[in-house]
């Protein structure tokens, strides 16, 4: 038997007026599966915010999440911490930009093909600031020459291999992906009005939501 240990955990909400202290809930919930933090995002139809190292203990998550406000939200419980900046232990939401379009990817898993894809992008100009999956996925989202924000996302996981989980959000959806051999799962729930998708039920039901159920190994589900 192979044991995964899981080193980050992944949380969105969509269509929730207060998307932002939802999903900081739910992360409060996945603590165990890192110790390096938060990092989480916001999406008012329009413009994304992302706060960085936000800190359970010291309460100032939820302090920053007062200035924000929108209906759609994604967050990450990073991994381990590493003394090494170039660590792939560490997982990374990572902010992208493509003809006007913006996005933050967060990634949970290992593309077993990420090397070559790297190499491939490097070739090409391409120029990396980390070794994180949610870096590679973004650069393969940005550089797609397919017309609208969903087709780039699908080309992207075309080249894809591995076992991983993904989210996407974009100023107006949040794209979830499960690999196509289901060895990161994904569960999709009801929050209030809105709708919330994260790795472990346990933080739905800590938004106060429910689970409707699991996503299938390679389906892709979009939120908007």
């Amino acid at each position: 038997m192979v044991m995964v240990r899981e080193t980050s955990g992944l949380c969105a909400v969509a269509g929730h007026p207060d998307a932002a202290h939802q999903v900081w809930r739910g992360l409060k919930a996945l603590q165990h599966r890192g110790d390096a933090g938060a990092s989480l995002a916001v999406a008012d139809g329009k413009h994304l915010r992302m706060l960085r190292d936000l800190d359970f203990m010291s309460g100032s998550g939820g302090e920053a999440l007062d200035r924000i406000r929108g209906a759609w939200a994604l967050g990450q419980v990073q991994g381990r911490k590493s003394s090494s900046s170039g660590d792939r232990g560490t997982s990374l939401m990572v902010h992208g930009h493509n003809r006007g379009c913006e996005m933050v990817v967060a990634v949970s898993g290992r593309f077993r093909n990420a090397r070559r894809l790297r190499e491939e992008l490097e070739e090409q100009g391409a120029l990396f600031s980390t070794h994180s999956e949610a870096e590679l996925l973004a650069l393969l989202i940005v550089r797609s020459d397919r017309s609208t924000p969903v087709n780039r996302i699908v080309d992207a996981l075309w080249q894809i291999e591995g076992g991983f989980a993904a989210l996407v959000l974009t100023p107006d959806r949040v794209v979830a992906v499960r690999d196509s051999r289901g060895i990161r799962p994904l569960v999709v729930g009801r929050v209030d009005e809105g709708w919330a998708i994260a790795c472990e039920d346990a933080a739905i039901r800590e938004m106060g939501g429910w689970v409707e159920r699991e996503l299938d190994p390679g389906e892709m589900l979009i939120l908007d």
